[in-house]
């Protein structure tokens, strides 16, 4: 289950215990890979500053972010370098901004870091064969403006340089046809040979360069947005100056209804006012000229009370720092639902939520700057009751209630944990944490009836409570509790 799943990445990534999670203040800090300053100046974002962090070898050196002196545009390339196959690389960087005298210009190089002779397929390499970017759907119209890469003199594979023009809108346009130059089909590269060549970034098709994102394919985009107004076109429905930073962790917080059009670095959300269930988008956009650092798993959902925002859920936590250069944007999806969380592939499931305001934020480094970059949405939905599973197995002995789960059977370590009322708390939960947890929401149901003193929940072990940090003791319902995690022959 889905459930089951989330409760081990909770024991998994919290060495520090239970108390990480429902604290607001956990936001984790991780080691970024550093930048020289002496070269920042003149290449202010290189792929090559970029963490190796996904399937993507990027290793090309330049710039791929350009403002434009022209046409109020800042264009990005994204992601700079790609790997086409084992020890081939294609790296793409800005080597002009558009002014007005000429378009800008893009140098992309094929580099084969092979001991050996490799023939290299260029028709579908961005640039050398796939020339002309496409809008993609989001953008997309009857007659859409494409970005064309069109060689110019310099690049030594050319037999007719492209041609282009100003066009009346003050961007650079083709003149004439993609048709009218070509590129050759193959490359034949000797060992750790590389060839250049060098392209004017022109539109073609309708007039103007209409912001968005273009594609070469799948490998390479064209990203454009006003480089006087690079934030959300669309401002938050929030004005509420009073709403407090999400917890008292290093940095502050960056919230979507503080943004304006001028703002370049934001987080935001597909909707900030839903009913249950209901499909959630956030989008992470880098639209400065400077890369930013964060973990993109590092999430977190909060619930606004009365005593503060509540940690509702959160992401596998962990150091790994990775880049997200200008231009680029990262993604997260949510199903809400009152109910039991659905499980669907790429989509984080978030159950038992009830109606209020939440947060969904990130962590992410700015320059020197330590942000918590957040979103708020209001919840229709009913208040959420704490109820435990319907699957469980329960008998009473005096006092003690001994509840089993199913999941014991198939566990690789199981365990018993021990509810109890306490005299004090560390922490105050509401209903939507204590549902989260399988041995806080099977047990207490049973200790808040008057005729039950202890429960025992019986499956898998959970790693927080065998750390440092038990037992736990929190207060819920104006009650304070204790759960401890006990071996088989202290029970």
């Amino acid at each position: 289950m889905q459930r089951r799943h989330y409760l081990a990445c909770c024991g998994a990534a919290l060495s520090a215990g239970c108390s990480g999670f429902f604290d607001t203040s956990g936001r984790e800090s991780f080691d970024a890979p550093t930048r020289d300053p002496e070269t920042e100046d003149e290449h202010p974002v290189t792929v090559e500053d970029r963490q190796e962090d996904d399937d993507r070898n990027l290793i090309a050196e330049g710039p791929t972010v350009s403002q434009f002196a022209v046409g109020n545009r800042t264009v990005a390339l994204v992601p700079g370098a790609i790997e086409l196959e084992d020890g081939v690389t294609a790296s793409f960087a800005f080597t002009a901004p558009a002014t007005a005298e000429h378009p800008a210009r893009v140098a992309a190089t094929i580099e084969n870091r092979n001991g050996w002779d490799e023939t290299v397929d260029t028709e579908s390499i961005p640039l050398f064969g796939a020339s002309t970017a496409y809008p993609t759907a989001e953008f997309q119209a009857e007659e859409p403006t494409v970005v064309v890469a069109a060689p110019t003199p310099a690049h030594p594979l050319a037999e007719e340089p492209a041609e282009w023009a100003q066009g009346q809108s003050v961007h650079w346009r083709l003149a004439g046809s993609t048709e009218d130059f070509s590129l050759p089909p193959e490359l034949e590269l000797g060992p750790r040979e590389e060839v250049t060549g060098e392209y004017a970034l022109v539109t073609a098709g309708a007039s103007g360069f209409p912001t968005g994102r273009y594609s070469f394919g799948a490998d390479l985009s064209v990203v454009a947005w006003e480089r006087d107004a690079p934030g959300p076109a669309q401002l938050s429905m929030f004005e509420d100056p009073s709403i407090p930073a999400l917890g008292d962790g290093p940095g502050t917080t960056s919230w979507f209804h503080e943004a304006t059009h001028e703002t370049p670095v934001f987080l935001r959300p597909s909707q900030e006012s839903v009913s249950l269930p209901a499909s959630l988008g956030f989008e992470f956009v880098n639209h400065s000229t400077q890369q930013v650092t964060g973990n993109p798993d590092n999430w977190q959902l909060f619930k606004r009370t009365d005593d503060g925002w509540k940690a509702i859920r959160f992401g596998l936590v962990g150091p790994t720092a990775r880049r997200l250069l200008p231009g680029e944007k990262n993604s997260w999806s949510l199903l809400a639902t009152h109910g039991d969380p659905l499980d669907v592939p790429d989509t984080l499931g978030m159950g038992h939520l009830g109606g209020g305001t939440y947060a969904f934020g990130v962590s992410y480094r700015l320059e020197d700057r330590f942000d918590y970059m957040a979103a708020l949405v209001t919840v229709d939905a009913p208040a959420v009751s704490v109820e435990a599973d319907a699957n469980l197995t329960v008998e009473q002995d005096g006092d003690t209630v001994v509840v089993t789960s199913p999941a014991v059977e198939t566990a690789r370590e199981p365990a018993t944990m021990v509810l109890e009322p306490a005299s004090s708390a560390d922490r105050t939960l509401v209903p939507e944490q204590v549902m989260q947890v399988d041995p806080l929401r099977n047990t207490v149901p049973f200790v808040t009836r008057p005729d039950v003193a202890r429960a025992r929940y019986r499956g898998p072990e959970v790693e927080w409570l065998a750390g440092d940090d038990q037992p736990f003791r929190f207060g819920f319902d104006g009650q304070s509790f204790v759960l401890r995690q006990v071996r088989d022959e202290q029970t």
